[in-house]
């Protein structure tokens, strides 16, 4: 990320992922946001052209791993290509737990789309429980679905009032 985008890089995004507080948290690696943050920046982040100090305009409104992926396309193992692919393409949504197996996997419906996944992740299926909501990325590839992106929290079940108010 340095040697492409600069070392400028990783504090703008930071700065736009915690939406442009006039006092941003200060980045570290300990913070709580991280599991969902690092994703969010290498996956989903873009660079905008009128609001960045990255200066290669081939860089602007691309993230980081579409320009991994067309720079180093010869490089990269093909199944790990299609997985990375899937992760630019997924996006970040809320979705309601709907079945746990804890220990093993979830079923998620995406509160947003209505789209149901059945995601294998065996941390975070520890803790969830039916009824509550994540706020997270979930990429399939082959039939599999995993939990790539995620706060260390999901939220009770009576915030799905807002959030489908989001989505009106």
């Amino acid at each position: 990320i340095v040697d492409t985008y600069g070392p400028q890089a990783l504090d703008e995004a930071w700065w736009e992922f915690q939406l442009f507080p006039e006092e941003p948290d200060d980045f570290e690696l300990e913070h709580p946001q991280i599991p969902l943050f690092m994703p969010w920046f290498f996956h989903l982040w873009a660079p905008d052209p009128n609001g960045t100090g990255i200066e290669d305009p081939t860089l602007h409104d691309r993230p980081a791993t579409r320009t991994l992926l067309e720079r180093q396309n010869q490089r990269v193992d093909p199944t790990l290509r299609r997985y990375l692919e899937r992760c630019v393409a997924s996006p970040l949504s809320f979705h309601e737990v709907t079945a746990v197996i804890p220990g093993r996997s979830f079923e998620a419906r995406d509160v947003l789309t209505g789209e149901p996944k059945q995601v294998q992740e065996r941390s975070a299926s520890k803790t969830l429980r039916v009824g509550d909501l994540l706020f997270a990325q979930l990429v399939s590839i082959d039939g599999l679905t995993i939990l790539e992106a995620a706060p260390p929290f999901s939220l009770p079940p009576i915030e799905k009032l807002a959030v489908i108010e989001l989505r009106k």
